[in-house]
């Protein structure tokens, strides 16, 4: 799933999101570097992403999500598994996380850099299966911010499952 070029206020649901060759969502600057216009309020929720549809093994994609150039106040979760992403593959890309929060250095921009910024991470479940009674590990880690700014890992309830994110293997 690849979101550019101003793409905001959609929702990504209930949707097994596997097997790809790149991010199972990606929401980035188009590929020339002349976007920019800016992705808001974006949620991803209640997904799959990184396993078979069942959930219990590995069907990997590089990054299970990437929230990248030019992204605002995009929320990941409530209700998202997202586990298994990067094993197995071989490539270019030298990091495979489950939740990856960083600009995308390798675009080309020709009108300044636009960060990620107001990323919210919170009641998933990354690097287990969906009952998270078992490690279904990310490759490389379960979330990496990097390039970035005001990103927040949890909720304001650490005993609220909505809220909380449980990070594994």
């Amino acid at each position: 799933v690849l979101l550019i070029s101003g793409a905001s206020s959609n929702t990504i649901r209930n949707n097994v999101i596997a097997g790809n060759n790149g991010p199972g969502i990606y929401l980035t600057l188009d590929r020339n570097g002349t976007d920019t216009y800016a992705k808001i309020g974006n949620i991803i929720r209640d997904n799959i992403i990184g396993l078979t549809a069942n959930g219990s093994a590995a069907l990997p994609n590089w990054h299970g999500i990437w929230v990248g150039d030019n992204s605002q106040d995009t929320v990941i979760g409530p209700g998202n598994t997202i586990s298994g992403n990067g094993q197995g593959i071989a490539g270019s890309q030298p990091l495979y996380y489950g939740v990856f929060v960083q600009y995308d250095g390798s675009v080309n921009l020709s009108t300044g850099v636009f960060y990620p910024q107001g990323t919210l991470v919170k009641g998933n479940k990354i690097g287990t299966n969906p009952a998270g009674t078992s490690a279904l590990p990310n490759k490389d880690g379960g979330v990496l911010v990097g390039l970035s700014t005001n990103t927040t890992i949890g909720g304001a309830n650490a005993t609220d499952a909505n809220e909380r994110n449980l990070i594994a293997g």
